[in-house]
């Protein structure tokens, strides 16, 4: 399979001062496998999640709610998990928050997901970070630094990117699945394919 890169929201070809935008940096960490971590905020517990642009929604670990003060309820949905091997599916419990924030960023999401992760993360992390936080954040993903670009109002965005880049870029537009997936249109030698961004998949297939 022909090799290729793409960089999830915004490619960032340097680190500049942001001065001239009012644009919160939240590092990220990179874990030994691959993965994006990133630390947020929920009722008051500041916490490790992974930062997964494949979950359709933010979720905790259900053996982990009582650390936010969490108690889950008795209704379920029946999620997709793509990969799973043996149902595809997996029980998903909605959950009511108070607060959550990544950074300085306060999120109006009252409500996410638990479901049972045992074995999926480690020790101290609490859940995923999901696309519900970064469509509500308007967050930036810069890969290639490590960090979430938050901008405090939406005229921010498009003021840090003209005076980041020097030359022209370009915007990729996304399609979104009636689930609420993430897909980019790309091309592999001579087809044309249409692919998952999922920061939570460490390769690609």
């Amino acid at each position: 399979m022909k090799k290729f890169s793409l960089f999830v929201l915004a490619v960032l070809l340097s680190s500049p001062s942001l001065s001239y935008a009012k644009i919160e940096v939240v590092p990220l960490i990179k874990t030994e496998e691959g993965h994006l971590e990133i630390h947020a905020s929920i009722n008051g517990v500041n916490a490790k999640f992974l930062l997964d642009t494949g979950a359709t929604g933010s979720l905790i670990d259900s053996n982990k709610l009582s650390v936010f003060g969490i108690e889950i309820g008795q209704e379920k949905i029946n999620g997709v998990r793509i990969g799973d091997e043996q149902t595809g599916r997996i029980d998903i419990f909605p959950v009511q928050i108070k607060q959550f924030s990544i950074g300085n960023t306060q999120l109006n999401i009252s409500s996410i997901y638990a479901n049972d992760s045992s074995g999926q993360f480690e020790k101290d992390v609490m859940g995923l970070i999901g696309y519900d936080a970064l469509a509500e954040s308007r967050a930036l993903l810069d890969v290639k630094n490590l960090q979430l670009l938050i901008p405090e109002k939406q005229g921010d965005v498009q003021a840090w990117l003209s005076d980041t880049f020097n030359n022209a870029f370009t915007a990729i537009d996304l399609h979104k699945s009636a689930m609420g997936f993430s897909f980019v249109d790309a091309k592999l030698g001579d087809k044309y394919v249409r692919l998952l961004i999922d920061t939570g998949h460490l390769n690609w297939f």
